[in-house]
């Protein structure tokens, strides 16, 4: 019996739980339904008093329109659903109790709006219940995680919960706090939700500083980064975007090289920043490699410190490459010619900015200089910086440079301003990133210091093209593999791409001057060598004097010393001698070799004259081995670079039996053509004589 009054306490308090349960979790849903029969109630009453009173049913239509302009008004704080939801009750209420007055509560159509409406009413208010605090489980804890920071009478205006990411605008306190006080406020979110604080940003809304806008992530999506997926728009136009990566939200990092005068959108320099191994390095050589599978870009490149370590792999599909002090140096100096040159260019051709068309029509294409730790003297103290910075963009010519802290002391600050794309890698400390980033980014939560170099590629990016509110999003680039196979893949797919990438205008390579057409011509060379399997030979000029009236008897001038620093033999030696000598002589002859790897052309230097009865400029020896056949783009590039280096030599005046002598890339008749082509762009000029050409001089080449 015991037993038995126990089991049946026992189910009576399973059955009282279960009861409470029920009317905890139903109650919430309850008042819209008591809502609805109140109205039936009050319609009801109102018939029975009012039913014959016009003048009581006028002040109820009346009431009735002002309770509802009242609710609009009331509710604009709240969300724009919310506020409409609220004004459609509400009128919908008191039109059925002013029509239940008049016509009775249940009468004809007053009885199914009653019904019917009042029933849909209530519903949707649970349903609004319902996802609310759903809502609130899944997001941050909502209303009440603003409580625990002392913004309580802060509302969520528009939210929106996509994964582990979670985006409110928010209204605050009008009067009471701003958009900066808001932003003060990060860090304790971050705090009580257990987040990282760079989890956590608050953008001010530029047009009312009582909005913000806040991003909450609650798992962390840049933990580990993402391998390199490959070019993003191989063979196309350089003007679709350069994908560096991916986003906090997971979408891709992109920015823009050129500008584009129908979003608008201007073209901007890109200014990299970072503490050593924070990865700007191999965040710029992603971007090189989507450069350099692109259709209508130059990338030239110097590194005055580190040399090749840091280009190595993409250092053959560079239009222009200086490793030397000297060599950057000239490449800076040349600059300012060549954004004279194409700037006077595509102001004839009717221009403003370089666009794709400049390319698909008139063979132009864009040019980007990129300099590698620019905190080095040779980059930061040319005079030419700070006009190349200001004045490059219009003529087609991107300015990027690369270094460890854009401080004052390291980057003219009238350099730095310049700078529209700006790529932060972590840094040592805060101030650190104002350098790079605006006020506004910083605010709004922006802070690389705390990775310092613990997360190579993470990074804040301002570039024209990117909506402001993604300025302070963390991002991180994509990871090349660093293994050899994976390498020799990049070099292959740059390789690939040399019969699509675009070749310098005639404009741009006389303006670039004697150090770049040396470099075209060496790096010709070694491309018509590579094709048949032999090295180009090398010019013994380490122990040649700089500075002769005339050459030697029956010498020739050999272009490709300008990167003579790349073998692993001392230059200057045939194959017969190197094997001649021993050890000692062996390291006699590498230590005088290499003691002149900084030698560059001097743009300002007088020019050597051939030798008597010379007229033939080498650019290296011809192969035994046969070649693939050129296509018509890296015909007339070899060509154009071998003019080049026959005026450096000192040649004034040219045909096709001087071309034919040095170079066999295509038939005579083909020769005959192109120099024809040449004199209609300008590089060279018709003289009297049939079949010769005149090369333009500096001064008055203008294609």
């Amino acid at each position: 019996m015991a037993a038995k009054n126990t089991l049946q306490q026992g189910s009576a308090d399973v059955g009282a739980q279960m009861a409470k349960w029920i009317a905890s979790r139903t109650a919430p849903f309850l008042p819209p339904w008591l809502l609805v029969g109140v109205l039936g109630g009050a319609a009801a009453f109102g018939h029975a008093h009012f039913e014959d009173n016009t003048a009581a049913t006028a002040v109820m239509g009346a009431a009735s329109t002002a309770v509802t302009a009242a609710t609009w008004q009331e509710a604009s704080r709240r969300s724009p659903r919310l506020r409409g939801h609220a004004t459609v009750t509400v009128a919908a209420s008191t039109a059925y109790v002013t029509a239940g007055t008049v016509a009775g509560p249940l009468t004809g159509g007053v009885g199914t709006m009653y019904v019917i409406g009042g029933a849909a009413l209530a519903l949707s208010w649970n349903v609004r219940y319902a996802l609310r605090n759903s809502a609130e489980a899944e997001g941050a804890g909502g209303d009440k995680l603003l409580d625990m920071v002392g913004m309580a009478k802060a509302n969520v205006v528009k939210g929106n919960v996509e994964g582990s990411r979670v985006d409110a605008v928010l209204q605050l306190e009008r009067g009471k706090m701003t958009a900066a006080d808001a932003q003060n406020k990060a860090g304790l979110i971050a705090s009580a939700a257990g987040i990282p604080a760079t989890a956590v940003r608050m953008t001010a809304d530029p047009d009312d500083s009582s909005r913000v806008s806040m991003s909450l992530v609650a798992q962390d999506a840049l933990k580990k980064p993402t391998p390199w997926p490959g070019p993003y728009a191989p063979g196309s136009s350089v003007a679709k975007p350069i994908v560096m990566g991916v986003c906090e939200d997971g979408l891709a990092l992109e920015f823009y090289l050129p500008g584009d005068p129908d979003v608008p959108r201007n073209a901007s320099h890109i200014l990299w920043a970072g503490m050593n191994g924070s990865g700007k390095s191999e965040g710029f050589l992603v971007m090189a490699v989507e450069v350099l599978t692109r259709s209508d870009v130059l990338l030239w490149v110097g590194d005055p410190s580190k040399g090749r370590q840091t280009l190595g792999d993409i250092a053959h599909g560079l239009d222009w490459i200086e490793t030397t002090p000297k060599g950057v140096g000239a490449m800076l100096d040349a600059l300012p010619h060549v954004i004279r040159a194409r700037a006077d260019q595509l102001g004839r051709l009717g221009y403003k900015q370089w666009v794709p068309e400049c390319w698909t029509k008139h063979r132009i294409p864009l040019v980007v200089a990129h300099f590698e730790e620019a905190a080095d003297s040779t980059v930061s103290e040319n005079p030419n910086l700070k006009p190349i910075a200001q004045q490059a963009r219009s003529a087609g010519v991107i300015l990027s440079v690369s270094l460890q802290r854009a401080s004052g002391t390291n980057v003219d600050t009238d350099v730095r301003s310049e700078f529209g794309t700006g790529f932060m890698f972590g840094c040592q400390k805060p101030v650190d990133a104002t350098f790079v980033l605006n006020d506004e980014t910083i605010e709004a939560g922006a802070s690389p210091q705390t990775w310092k170099n613990s997360k190579p590629g993470s990074c804040y990016v301002q570039s024209p093209g990117r909506t402001l509110g993604r300025w302070a999003m963390p991002n991180r680039t994509f990871r090349l593999d660093p293994s050899e196979d994976a390498r020799r893949e990049v070099r292959e797919l740059i390789a690939a791409y040399k019969g699509i990438r675009a070749v310098a205008d005639p404009v741009t390579a006389r303006a670039a001057g004697p150090a770049y057409a040396a470099h075209r011509a060496s790096a010709t060379a070694k491309a018509r060598e590579a094709r048949a399997g032999v090295p180009a030979p090398r010019a013994d000029l380490a122990r040649r004097d700089r500075t002769p009236n005339r050459l030697p008897e029956a010498e020739v001038v050999d272009a490709s010393f300008v990167f003579a620093g790349d073998d692993e033999a001392p230059r200057g030696y045939s194959d017969a001698e190197l094997a001649a000598m021993d050890d000692a002589q062996l390291a006699a002859a590498m230590q005088a070799s290499c003691a002149d790897d900084d030698l560059v052309v001097n743009p300002d230097e007088e020019l050597p004259e051939l030798p008597d009865g010379a007229d033939s400029v080498v650019l290296g020896e011809p192969s035994p081995f046969p070649a693939r056949e050129l296509t018509e783009d890296e015909a007339y590039a070899e060509l154009l670079a071998l003019v080049d280096a026959l005026e450096a030599a000192g040649h004034h005046e040219i045909g096709p039996r001087e071309i034919t002598q040095q170079w066999k890339g295509r038939s005579r008749s083909w020769v005959s053509r192109t120099l024809n082509r040449l004199a209609d762009e300008g590089r060279l000029r018709e003289t009297e004589a049939a079949g010769r050409y005149g090369i333009v001089p500096a001064d008055g080449y203008a294609a």
